[in-house]
Protein backbone atom coordinates (compact mmCIF):
# COMPACT_ATOMS: atom_id res chain seq x y z
CA UNK A 1 0.00 0.00 0.00
CA UNK A 2 0.98 3.82 -0.13
CA UNK A 3 1.19 5.74 2.50
CA UNK A 4 1.59 9.44 4.02
CA UNK A 5 3.28 9.28 7.54
CA UNK A 6 2.20 12.03 10.05
CA UNK A 7 3.02 12.43 13.46
CA UNK A 8 1.35 12.91 16.65
CA UNK A 9 3.04 13.70 19.72
CA UNK A 10 4.44 11.76 22.40
CA UNK A 11 7.62 10.28 24.35
CA UNK A 12 6.16 6.83 23.62
CA UNK A 13 6.68 4.39 20.11
CA UNK A 14 3.00 3.89 18.82
CA UNK A 15 1.93 3.80 15.52
CA UNK A 16 -1.73 4.40 14.34
CA UNK A 17 -2.86 1.87 10.79
CA UNK A 18 -5.73 1.35 9.44
CA UNK A 19 -8.18 -1.55 11.62
CA UNK A 20 -8.10 -4.13 8.84
CA UNK A 21 -4.18 -3.78 9.18
CA UNK A 22 -3.86 -2.66 13.15
CA UNK A 23 -5.89 -6.25 13.52
CA UNK A 24 -2.67 -8.39 12.01
CA UNK A 25 -0.44 -6.91 14.30
CA UNK A 26 -1.74 -8.16 17.74
CA UNK A 27 -0.61 -4.81 19.08
CA UNK A 28 2.89 -5.03 18.61
CA UNK A 29 5.43 -4.79 15.61
CA UNK A 30 8.98 -4.03 14.30
CA UNK A 31 8.56 -0.86 12.62
CA UNK A 32 11.80 -0.40 9.86
CA UNK A 33 13.30 2.34 7.68
CA UNK A 34 16.22 1.29 6.26
CA UNK A 35 18.56 -0.77 8.31
CA UNK A 36 17.05 1.10 11.31
CA UNK A 37 14.14 -0.28 12.91
CA UNK A 38 12.32 -0.07 16.73
CA UNK A 39 9.33 -1.93 17.93
CA UNK A 40 5.98 0.06 18.23
CA UNK A 41 2.85 -0.24 19.73
CA UNK A 42 -0.10 -0.97 17.16
CA UNK A 43 -3.16 0.81 16.97
CA UNK A 44 -5.99 1.08 15.00
CA UNK A 45 -6.81 4.62 13.18
CA UNK A 46 -10.75 3.72 12.78
CA UNK A 47 -10.66 6.92 10.49
CA UNK A 48 -8.85 5.52 7.97
CA UNK A 49 -11.44 2.21 6.86
CA UNK A 50 -8.99 -0.01 4.81
CA UNK A 51 -6.12 0.20 2.35
CA UNK A 52 -7.54 -1.14 -1.37
CA UNK A 53 -7.05 1.31 -4.08
CA UNK A 54 -4.02 3.13 -2.31
CA UNK A 55 -2.03 4.95 -4.72
CA UNK A 56 0.74 7.16 -4.93
CA UNK A 57 -1.48 10.00 -5.66
CA UNK A 58 -4.06 9.23 -3.15
CA UNK A 59 -2.12 7.62 -0.08
CA UNK A 60 -3.87 6.23 3.42
CA UNK A 61 -2.81 7.81 6.51
CA UNK A 62 -0.21 6.60 9.07
CA UNK A 63 0.25 8.10 12.16
CA UNK A 64 3.39 7.49 14.42
CA UNK A 65 4.73 9.86 17.12
CA UNK A 66 7.29 12.14 17.25
CA UNK A 67 9.54 9.00 19.19
CA UNK A 68 9.26 7.17 15.98
CA UNK A 69 10.27 10.01 13.70
CA UNK A 70 12.72 10.36 15.08
CA UNK A 71 14.21 7.06 16.37
CA UNK A 72 13.89 6.35 12.81
CA UNK A 73 14.75 9.38 10.82
CA UNK A 74 11.49 9.06 8.99
CA UNK A 75 10.98 12.28 6.72
CA UNK A 76 7.30 13.44 7.14
CA UNK A 77 4.91 14.31 4.21
CA UNK A 78 6.37 11.96 1.99
CA UNK A 79 4.89 8.94 0.12
CA UNK A 80 6.21 5.78 1.43
CA UNK A 81 5.10 2.42 0.07
CA UNK A 82 4.52 0.14 3.08
CA UNK A 83 4.58 -3.19 3.68
CA UNK A 84 3.41 -5.66 6.58
CA UNK A 85 4.26 -9.10 6.64
CA UNK A 86 3.57 -11.01 9.85
CA UNK A 87 4.70 -8.42 12.99
CA UNK A 88 7.01 -6.70 10.76
CA UNK A 89 6.06 -3.37 8.76
CA UNK A 90 8.43 -1.53 6.37
CA UNK A 91 8.56 1.74 4.74
CA UNK A 92 10.02 2.48 1.93
CA UNK A 93 12.13 2.18 -0.20
CA UNK A 94 15.48 4.29 0.93
CA UNK A 95 17.86 3.66 -2.25
CA UNK A 96 21.17 5.12 -2.01
CA UNK A 97 23.54 6.29 -4.11
CA UNK A 98 27.06 5.31 -3.23
CA UNK A 99 29.41 8.43 -4.07
CA UNK A 100 33.15 8.38 -3.33
CA UNK A 101 35.51 9.78 -0.86
CA UNK A 102 35.28 13.25 -2.06
CA UNK A 103 33.01 14.92 0.10
CA UNK A 104 33.75 17.77 -0.14
CA UNK A 105 32.75 17.67 -3.85
CA UNK A 106 28.76 16.65 -2.47
CA UNK A 107 26.34 19.64 -2.45
CA UNK A 108 23.45 20.05 -3.65
CA UNK A 109 24.73 21.73 -6.97
CA UNK A 110 26.54 18.81 -7.70
CA UNK A 111 23.69 16.13 -7.22
CA UNK A 112 21.74 17.78 -9.96
CA UNK A 113 23.30 15.83 -12.18
CA UNK A 114 21.34 13.06 -10.96
CA UNK A 115 18.06 14.54 -10.83
CA UNK A 116 16.35 13.37 -14.20
CA UNK A 117 16.79 10.27 -12.55
CA UNK A 118 13.73 11.23 -10.29
CA UNK A 119 11.34 11.19 -13.03
CA UNK A 120 10.37 7.77 -12.41
CA UNK A 121 9.31 8.46 -8.20
CA UNK A 122 5.98 8.05 -8.58
CA UNK A 123 6.51 4.78 -9.72
CA UNK A 124 8.10 4.35 -6.29
CA UNK A 125 7.60 7.05 -3.31
CA UNK A 126 10.07 6.97 -0.15
CA UNK A 127 13.38 8.38 0.03
CA UNK A 128 16.27 8.38 -2.41
CA UNK A 129 19.67 9.69 -0.98
CA UNK A 130 23.29 9.82 -1.78
CA UNK A 131 26.34 9.46 0.55
CA UNK A 132 30.04 8.16 0.86
CA UNK A 133 30.75 5.42 2.84
CA UNK A 134 32.95 8.52 4.66
CA UNK A 135 30.09 9.69 6.71
CA UNK A 136 28.20 6.63 7.71
CA UNK A 137 28.00 6.02 11.72
CA UNK A 138 28.21 2.16 11.75
CA UNK A 139 27.25 1.79 15.03
CA UNK A 140 23.98 3.78 14.74
CA UNK A 141 23.29 2.49 11.06
CA UNK A 142 22.72 5.93 9.88
CA UNK A 143 24.60 8.18 7.10
CA UNK A 144 25.16 11.79 6.66
CA UNK A 145 24.67 12.99 2.83
CA UNK A 146 21.86 15.18 0.49
CA UNK A 147 18.11 13.31 -0.35
CA UNK A 148 15.93 14.28 -2.92
CA UNK A 149 13.06 16.66 -1.64
CA UNK A 150 10.33 15.94 -4.95
CA UNK A 151 8.35 18.84 -3.78
CA UNK A 152 11.23 21.50 -4.71
CA UNK A 153 12.66 19.38 -6.89
CA UNK A 154 16.23 19.65 -5.60
CA UNK A 155 18.77 18.21 -3.07
CA UNK A 156 19.34 19.10 0.34
CA UNK A 157 22.05 17.86 3.06
CA UNK A 158 20.03 15.39 5.86
CA UNK A 159 20.47 12.41 7.93
CA UNK A 160 18.87 8.93 7.40
CA UNK A 161 18.84 5.60 8.22
CA UNK A 162 21.68 3.31 5.95
CA UNK A 163 19.57 2.27 3.06
CA UNK A 164 18.55 -1.47 2.26
CA UNK A 165 19.83 -1.16 -1.27
CA UNK A 166 22.66 0.90 -2.89
CA UNK A 167 23.66 1.55 -6.44
CA UNK A 168 27.26 2.14 -6.22
CA UNK A 169 27.95 5.42 -8.83
CA UNK A 170 31.54 5.75 -7.71
CA UNK A 171 34.98 3.32 -7.40
CA UNK A 172 36.88 5.75 -5.44
CA UNK A 173 35.90 3.30 -2.44
CA UNK A 174 37.87 0.63 -1.00
CA UNK A 175 36.70 -2.79 -1.01
CA UNK A 176 36.40 -2.94 2.58
CA UNK A 177 34.38 -0.35 3.47
CA UNK A 178 31.91 -2.12 -0.03
CA UNK A 179 32.51 -5.10 2.48
CA UNK A 180 31.24 -3.63 5.58
CA UNK A 181 27.92 -2.17 3.81
CA UNK A 182 27.21 -5.90 2.71
CA UNK A 183 27.85 -7.20 6.01
CA UNK A 184 25.46 -4.45 7.51
CA UNK A 185 22.77 -6.10 5.66
CA UNK A 186 23.11 -3.19 2.46
CA UNK A 187 22.59 -4.71 -1.00
CA UNK A 188 24.68 -3.60 -3.17
CA UNK A 189 24.62 -3.42 -6.89
CA UNK A 190 27.62 -3.15 -8.87
CA UNK A 191 29.57 -3.62 -6.06
CA UNK A 192 32.89 -4.34 -7.91
CA UNK A 193 34.94 -2.74 -10.65
CA UNK A 194 37.29 -5.93 -12.09
CA UNK A 195 40.07 -4.36 -13.70
CA UNK A 196 40.38 -4.99 -17.79
CA UNK A 197 42.50 -8.01 -17.82
CA UNK A 198 40.41 -9.96 -14.87
CA UNK A 199 37.06 -9.14 -17.05
CA UNK A 200 38.77 -10.63 -19.82
CA UNK A 201 39.81 -13.40 -17.98
CA UNK A 202 36.48 -13.98 -17.18
CA UNK A 203 35.13 -14.10 -20.26
CA UNK A 204 37.34 -16.27 -21.98
CA UNK A 205 36.06 -18.91 -19.31
CA UNK A 206 32.88 -19.09 -21.55
CA UNK A 207 33.84 -20.69 -25.05
CA UNK A 208 30.82 -19.35 -26.50
CA UNK A 209 32.47 -15.71 -25.78
CA UNK A 210 36.10 -16.31 -26.62
CA UNK A 211 36.15 -16.29 -30.30
CA UNK A 212 34.66 -12.53 -29.99
CA UNK A 213 37.93 -11.51 -28.06
CA UNK A 214 40.84 -9.51 -29.80
CA UNK A 215 44.18 -10.71 -28.79
CA UNK A 216 44.99 -9.41 -25.20
CA UNK A 217 47.91 -9.33 -22.87
CA UNK A 218 48.68 -7.71 -19.58
CA UNK A 219 52.29 -5.70 -20.20
CA UNK A 220 54.60 -6.63 -18.16
CA UNK A 221 57.94 -5.28 -19.93
CA UNK A 222 59.22 -4.26 -22.86
CA UNK A 223 60.44 -7.05 -24.19
CA UNK A 224 56.69 -8.82 -23.59
CA UNK A 225 55.56 -5.80 -25.58
CA UNK A 226 57.72 -5.59 -28.47
CA UNK A 227 57.02 -9.59 -28.90
CA UNK A 228 53.42 -8.40 -29.05
CA UNK A 229 53.81 -5.63 -31.30
CA UNK A 230 55.90 -7.73 -34.04
CA UNK A 231 53.17 -10.54 -33.72
CA UNK A 232 49.67 -8.06 -34.51
CA UNK A 233 51.67 -5.07 -36.03
CA UNK A 234 48.48 -2.43 -34.63
CA UNK A 235 48.21 -2.81 -31.38
CA UNK A 236 46.45 -0.64 -28.90
CA UNK A 237 47.54 0.49 -25.67
CA UNK A 238 44.81 0.71 -22.70
CA UNK A 239 45.40 1.49 -19.02
CA UNK A 240 43.81 -1.10 -16.89
CA UNK A 241 41.71 1.70 -14.32
CA UNK A 242 40.40 4.02 -16.89
CA UNK A 243 37.39 4.85 -18.90
CA UNK A 244 36.24 6.96 -21.77
CA UNK A 245 39.10 6.65 -24.19
CA UNK A 246 41.30 7.93 -21.36
CA UNK A 247 45.24 6.86 -21.55
CA UNK A 248 45.14 5.09 -24.94
CA UNK A 249 47.94 4.76 -26.75
CA UNK A 250 48.62 3.08 -30.62
CA UNK A 251 51.41 1.47 -31.86
CA UNK A 252 51.59 0.45 -35.77
CA UNK A 253 54.50 -1.26 -36.93
CA UNK A 254 55.12 -1.02 -41.05
CA UNK A 255 58.35 -3.15 -41.71
CA UNK A 256 61.57 -1.82 -39.48
CA UNK A 257 59.34 1.50 -38.69
CA UNK A 258 57.07 2.09 -36.27
CA UNK A 259 54.46 5.22 -35.17
CA UNK A 260 53.14 5.98 -32.01
CA UNK A 261 50.11 8.28 -31.71
CA UNK A 262 50.03 8.90 -28.17
CA UNK A 263 45.97 10.00 -26.83
CA UNK A 264 47.35 10.46 -23.09
CA UNK A 265 46.99 14.12 -23.68
CA UNK A 266 43.86 16.26 -24.94
CA UNK A 267 45.44 16.61 -28.48
CA UNK A 268 47.02 13.12 -29.74
CA UNK A 269 50.46 13.07 -30.57
CA UNK A 270 51.96 11.49 -33.47
CA UNK A 271 55.42 10.28 -33.31
CA UNK A 272 57.14 8.57 -36.22
CA UNK A 273 59.98 6.10 -35.18
CA UNK A 274 62.90 4.73 -37.36
CA UNK A 275 63.87 1.47 -35.93
CA UNK A 276 63.83 -0.73 -32.84
CA UNK A 277 65.72 1.65 -30.69
CA UNK A 278 63.43 4.53 -31.16
CA UNK A 279 60.65 2.43 -29.91
CA UNK A 280 62.43 1.07 -26.90
CA UNK A 281 63.84 4.64 -25.90
CA UNK A 282 59.79 5.67 -25.93
CA UNK A 283 58.83 2.77 -24.08
CA UNK A 284 62.09 3.30 -21.28
CA UNK A 285 60.78 7.30 -21.15
CA UNK A 286 57.13 5.78 -20.18
CA UNK A 287 57.66 3.06 -17.43
CA UNK A 288 53.83 3.09 -16.38
CA UNK A 289 53.09 1.32 -19.67
CA UNK A 290 54.54 -1.82 -17.54
CA UNK A 291 52.36 -1.87 -14.78
CA UNK A 292 48.75 -0.85 -15.32
CA UNK A 293 48.37 -1.66 -19.21
CA UNK A 294 46.79 -4.03 -21.64
CA UNK A 295 47.95 -4.67 -24.90
CA UNK A 296 45.47 -5.53 -27.48
CA UNK A 297 45.33 -6.41 -31.28
CA UNK A 298 43.94 -3.25 -33.03
CA UNK A 299 41.07 -4.42 -35.20
CA UNK A 300 40.72 -2.52 -38.55
CA UNK A 301 37.00 -1.30 -37.87
CA UNK A 302 34.57 -0.62 -39.90
CA UNK A 303 33.70 3.05 -41.12
CA UNK A 304 30.55 5.29 -41.97
CA UNK A 305 31.24 8.29 -43.74
CA UNK A 306 34.97 7.32 -43.91
CA UNK A 307 35.17 7.25 -39.82
CA UNK A 308 35.66 4.23 -37.46
CA UNK A 309 32.68 3.08 -35.45
CA UNK A 310 31.60 0.88 -32.98
CA UNK A 311 28.83 -0.14 -30.83
CA UNK A 312 27.98 0.61 -27.46
CA UNK A 313 25.12 -1.69 -26.33
CA UNK A 314 23.14 -0.72 -22.64
CA UNK A 315 22.36 -4.09 -20.37
CA UNK A 316 20.59 -3.47 -17.20
CA UNK A 317 18.61 -5.33 -14.80
CA UNK A 318 14.40 -5.25 -14.91
CA UNK A 319 12.49 -5.10 -12.05
CA UNK A 320 12.52 -8.61 -12.52
CA UNK A 321 16.21 -8.99 -11.73
CA UNK A 322 16.41 -9.98 -16.23
CA UNK A 323 18.84 -8.90 -18.01
CA UNK A 324 17.47 -6.30 -21.03
CA UNK A 325 19.13 -4.48 -23.46
CA UNK A 326 17.75 -0.87 -22.68
CA UNK A 327 19.73 1.11 -25.28
CA UNK A 328 21.79 0.29 -28.87
CA UNK A 329 23.79 3.35 -29.99
CA UNK A 330 26.96 3.16 -32.49
CA UNK A 331 29.93 6.01 -31.50
CA UNK A 332 31.28 7.36 -34.52
CA UNK A 333 34.54 8.89 -33.98
CA UNK A 334 35.89 12.61 -35.16
CA UNK A 335 37.70 13.19 -38.17
CA UNK A 336 41.28 11.17 -37.85
CA UNK A 337 40.57 10.20 -34.84
CA UNK A 338 41.63 6.50 -34.01
CA UNK A 339 38.98 6.23 -30.89
CA UNK A 340 35.25 6.65 -30.72
CA UNK A 341 34.53 8.36 -27.51
CA UNK A 342 31.73 10.95 -27.29
CA UNK A 343 33.90 12.58 -24.95
CA UNK A 344 36.85 12.63 -27.45
CA UNK A 345 35.17 14.09 -30.12
CA UNK A 346 32.65 11.64 -31.25
CA UNK A 347 29.29 11.22 -32.35
CA UNK A 348 26.29 8.62 -31.75
CA UNK A 349 23.80 7.14 -34.77
CA UNK A 350 21.36 4.77 -34.82
CA UNK A 351 22.51 0.95 -35.33
CA UNK A 352 20.17 0.28 -38.12
CA UNK A 353 21.79 3.85 -39.87
CA UNK A 354 25.12 2.31 -39.40
CA UNK A 355 24.58 -0.87 -40.72
CA UNK A 356 22.54 0.29 -43.89
CA UNK A 357 25.74 2.36 -44.65
CA UNK A 358 28.26 -0.33 -43.54
CA UNK A 359 26.76 -3.19 -45.00
CA UNK A 360 24.48 -1.62 -47.71
CA UNK A 361 20.01 -0.97 -47.38
CA UNK A 362 18.71 -4.15 -46.47
CA UNK A 363 17.81 -6.89 -43.71
CA UNK A 364 20.48 -6.83 -40.56
CA UNK A 365 18.69 -9.28 -38.31
CA UNK A 366 21.42 -12.03 -38.19
CA UNK A 367 24.08 -9.18 -36.90
CA UNK A 368 21.45 -7.30 -34.50
CA UNK A 369 20.88 -10.89 -33.21
CA UNK A 370 24.18 -12.20 -32.58
CA UNK A 371 24.83 -8.09 -31.15
CA UNK A 372 21.96 -9.63 -28.51
CA UNK A 373 23.65 -13.16 -28.05
CA UNK A 374 26.99 -11.71 -27.31
CA UNK A 375 25.80 -8.85 -24.44
CA UNK A 376 23.07 -11.86 -22.98
CA UNK A 377 26.21 -14.04 -22.33
CA UNK A 378 28.75 -11.36 -21.65
CA UNK A 379 25.66 -10.31 -18.54
CA UNK A 380 25.62 -14.20 -17.70
CA UNK A 381 29.19 -14.51 -16.98
CA UNK A 382 30.11 -11.69 -15.19
CA UNK A 383 26.61 -12.88 -12.92
CA UNK A 384 29.38 -16.14 -12.66
CA UNK A 385 31.41 -13.96 -10.37
CA UNK A 386 29.35 -14.13 -7.66
CA UNK A 387 29.11 -10.13 -7.68
CA UNK A 388 25.91 -7.83 -7.42
CA UNK A 389 25.74 -5.99 -11.26
CA UNK A 390 22.67 -4.08 -12.79
CA UNK A 391 24.18 -2.28 -15.22
CA UNK A 392 26.78 -2.85 -18.23
CA UNK A 393 27.88 -0.51 -21.04
CA UNK A 394 29.42 -3.27 -23.79
CA UNK A 395 31.37 -1.76 -26.31
CA UNK A 396 31.05 -4.26 -29.53
CA UNK A 397 32.58 -3.28 -32.82
CA UNK A 398 32.64 -4.78 -36.88
CA UNK A 399 35.64 -4.89 -38.71
CA UNK A 400 36.16 -4.38 -41.83
CA UNK A 401 34.99 -7.91 -43.33
CA UNK A 402 31.67 -7.37 -40.88
CA UNK A 403 33.20 -10.02 -38.00
CA UNK A 404 31.45 -9.13 -34.40
CA UNK A 405 34.10 -7.83 -31.75
CA UNK A 406 33.82 -7.77 -27.96
CA UNK A 407 36.08 -4.96 -27.13
CA UNK A 408 35.23 -3.54 -23.57
CA UNK A 409 32.93 -4.35 -20.39
CA UNK A 410 31.91 -0.71 -18.45
CA UNK A 411 30.50 -1.32 -15.05
CA UNK A 412 29.25 2.44 -14.36
CA UNK A 413 29.16 3.43 -18.27
CA UNK A 414 28.04 6.92 -19.81
CA UNK A 415 25.25 7.37 -21.94
CA UNK A 416 26.31 10.99 -23.48
CA UNK A 417 25.37 9.51 -27.71
CA UNK A 418 21.70 8.91 -26.37
CA UNK A 419 20.95 12.19 -24.94
CA UNK A 420 21.55 14.10 -28.27
CA UNK A 421 20.27 10.78 -30.61
CA UNK A 422 17.34 9.57 -28.63
CA UNK A 423 16.43 11.29 -25.31
CA UNK A 424 13.59 9.55 -24.24
CA UNK A 425 15.90 6.04 -24.33
CA UNK A 426 18.20 7.88 -22.04
CA UNK A 427 15.76 8.94 -19.47
CA UNK A 428 14.85 5.40 -19.90
CA UNK A 429 18.59 4.34 -19.26
CA UNK A 430 19.12 6.83 -16.58
CA UNK A 431 15.78 5.90 -14.54
CA UNK A 432 16.18 2.17 -14.82
CA UNK A 433 18.71 1.51 -11.85
CA UNK A 434 15.85 2.95 -9.55
CA UNK A 435 13.07 0.93 -10.44
CA UNK A 436 15.44 -2.09 -9.77
CA UNK A 437 17.10 -0.90 -6.47
CA UNK A 438 13.04 -0.77 -5.33
CA UNK A 439 12.41 -3.93 -6.47
CA UNK A 440 15.60 -5.42 -4.42
CA UNK A 441 14.56 -3.19 -1.75
CA UNK A 442 11.64 -5.25 -1.88
CA UNK A 443 9.05 -2.36 -2.83
CA UNK A 444 8.22 -3.34 -6.64
CA UNK A 445 5.68 -0.15 -6.78
CA UNK A 446 3.14 0.52 -9.91
CA UNK A 447 2.26 3.72 -11.61
CA UNK A 448 0.78 6.57 -9.90
CA UNK A 449 -3.42 6.23 -10.28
Amino acid sequence: MWARIEAVSGDSSEAWLPADLAQSCNGEASLAFGLRQANVSIRSDLRVMGTRGSSFKKPIRVLVTERVLQDLLIRRGVVYQVHLSGDRIELGPLIGLLLGHQTHRYSPRHMEKYSDRLGVYSRIGGIVCAFSSETVDWERKTAYGLIYNVDRASWEYAQFPLPSVVYRRSFHSRFTEIDRLRHAGVRVFNSHRFLKPEVYDILRESKALRKYIPPTQLVSSYGQLKSFIDANERVILKPTDLSRGRGICFVDKRGHTYTVTDYRKPIPVETPMDGDGELRSFFMKNRSFFTRYLAQRLLPLARVGGRLFDIRVVMQKSQRGAWKCSGIECRVGGPGMLVTNISRGGMAMPLEAALDEFLGAGDHTKTVREIHTVSSRVCAAMDKTGEHFAEFGLDLALDTDGKLWLIEVNVIPSFNGFKEMDPPAYLRIRQAPLLYASAVAGFSGRRCQ
